[in-house]
């Protein structure tokens, strides 16, 4: 803590030093390789104020070295957060807004989040977001990448009198010091089951205790895992798992019994990998740039690669192969300006393309080798995309041996559900018979006006009915009511309709069975205007 001198105060003694291969992970996380951790991670980047994630004095978390010279002193602010200004985690607030907003600048960050905490006390996290939403124009990497630290270094050494304290970007690697306090190993474990949710637990244990409990070394070696299997899981030679994959993704619950946990460390290493390693889409300086959209990216893996050595971003490869999707067409080639014009492998696809998109390619092209291929004989189900060579002409039915999605038996001649023995001029005649009897039935069911012949229908009340023409008339027997009489007779009711229309019919067509061409009525309840149940 800082006294009244802004002098930096020693905080307890904790050890601190890195932790062995064997370490133990506290007993609360050992409770089974799918089990649900006892509190709630997602509330370390959501919803959390800036004071709840202080530290009071005699904290075993040290405070965050920040020149606050600049500042004014501010009594309310020491009651709103209940300590000093030297002591606020800038960084731990950092790391929640780049988790929300990956493309502001650093240093512009730093700034506002610094500005805020003199203004608006708990509500940092908020209003630096609100800001950073409303103002469009804010800092951000510039489109090359470059993100000019050395100019912007200099600027806020001339602002602020000092030169900010930069975040280490070396968390990667294992020979670096262990700085994690007591939380850090709960924090670590309860993040990387948010970060891959089909890991089990079990599993994300051992590798946190390989990486002698370090979380951006886990991260990124579980993070290339995963990008191996995806690419595998698909071929003809799947990678091999040391562990059962979840069959349902890890969900943190927040049940309000989870006690808040806080380790500085370990919120300046998760912006790293954040900032480092998750965010794809960062650019860089004299990284690798993509032939479409000339964008430069870090890692050469995030790139897709034609046999010519072209490369592009997964971003641009997505969008041009979704609109040759979209058109049926399954060559996706190379774009690059030189005029290449290299087929993209199916491995490569797979790297990029998700499974649904993936399956559609393989269908489409599967669909264009056959009509290509110019085979006789070959027939397809009317009902899916399943293809096959009937040899034999006489055989009038076709065979979907897509059992498991389709399977249908089908008419090679009419297209249509197996019907024999009828044939099909027979089942064309019952469907037409059908069709001649639910006409009948919905004339039945409309009025038309006596006047302008409109035809309408009754959803509820008397059965006196005016029409926009002025003219009103009896819904029952159709006419005017000024010629109306009581004990009206009804007009041909829908029943009646239907039993005319099949008789009609099955006098024209006597080779047609009056059962398969009779509709049947809805059951309505019962009351005047209804239909009753035939």
């Amino acid at each position: 803590m800082g006294n009244a001198n802004g002098t930096l105060l020693s905080p307890p003694d904790v050890s601190h030093s890195s932790p062995t291969k064997n370490f133990a992970i506290p007993e609360e996380l050992d409770d089974g390789p799918d089990a649900e951790p006892n509190y709630d991670p997602s509330q370390l980047l959501t919803n959390v104020s800036l004071k709840d994630s202080i530290e009071p004095a005699g904290s075993r978390v040290a405070p965050i070295d920040v020149d606050n010279s600049h500042l004014p002193e501010s009594p309310v602010l020491e009651q709103a957060f209940g300590t000093e200004l030297d002591s606020i985690p800038v960084s731990a607030c950092m790391a929640r807004v780049l988790e929300i907003v990956p493309d502001v600048k650093p240093d512009h960050l730093t700034q506002l989040v610094t500005r805020a905490v003199s203004t608006h006390g708990a509500g940092v996290l908020e209003h630096v977001l609100h800001v950073l939403f409303e103002d469009s124009k804010y800092p951000k990497i510039d489109a090359k990448g470059k993100r000019k630290r050395a100019d912007d270094e200099d600027k806020n050494t001339q602002a602020g009198g000092s030169k900010r304290p930069k975040v280490d970007f070396g968390y990667g690697d294992l020979s670096r010091a262990f700085k994690g306090g007591l939380d850090y190993l709960d924090l670590a474990l309860a993040r990387l089951q948010e970060d891959f949710p089909f890991l089990p637990k079990a599993y994300l244990r051992e590798s946190l205790n390989s990486f002698d409990g370090r979380y951006a070394p886990t991260y990124i070696s579980l993070a290339e895992q995963e990008e191996r299997y995806k690419v595998g899981k698909n071929s003809k030679r799947p990678v091999k798992l040391p562990y059962k994959r979840r069959k349902i993704a890890f969900r943190p619950i927040n049940n309000g019994k989870n006690k808040d946990l806080y380790d500085e460390e370990f919120e300046k290493e998760r912006a790293w990998v954040v900032w480092e390693v998750m965010d794809g889409d960062d650019k860089c300086e004299g990284g690798i740039e993509c032939g479409c959209c000339f964008a430069s990216y870090r890692f050469q893996q995030s790139m897709v690669q034609c046999p010519e050595a072209h490369l592009f971003c997964q971003t641009c490869m997505k969008s041009y192969a979704a609109n040759l999707l979209g058109m049926h067409d399954p060559d996706i080639n190379c774009i690059d300006r030189s005029g290449c014009a290299a087929p993209i492998p199916a491995s490569e696809l797979r790297r990029f393309l998700p499974d649904g998109m993936m399956k559609l390619w393989e269908c489409i092209k599967q669909r264009k080798e056959i009509e290509a291929a110019g085979l006789g004989g070959l027939e397809e189900c009317p009902f899916c995309d399943y293809a096959v060579i009937i040899e034999d002409a006489e055989d009038k039915l076709f065979r979907c041996g897509n059992l498991g999605v389709c399977g249908v038996v089908s008419c090679r001649t009419c297209k249509k559900s197996n019907h024999l023995p009828k044939t099909c001029d027979e089942v064309d005649s019952v469907l037409d018979g059908r069709h001649a009897v639910e006409e009948a039935m919905s004339q039945a069911l409309f009025r038309n006006c006596p006047s302008c012949k409109k035809a309408f229908i009754k959803d509820g009340g008397c059965d006196d009915m005016t029409c926009p023409c002025g003219v009103t008339s009896c819904y029952v027997c159709c006419k005017p009511l000024s010629d109306h009489t009581q004990g009206c007779i009804r007009s041909v009711s829908i029943k009646e309709a239907r039993d005319r229309a099949v008789k009609e019919y099955i006098r024209d067509h006597p080779d047609v069975d009056s059962n398969q061409i009779r509709v049947s009525l809805s059951v309505r309840p019962l009351g005047k205007g209804r239909l009753k149940k035939p």
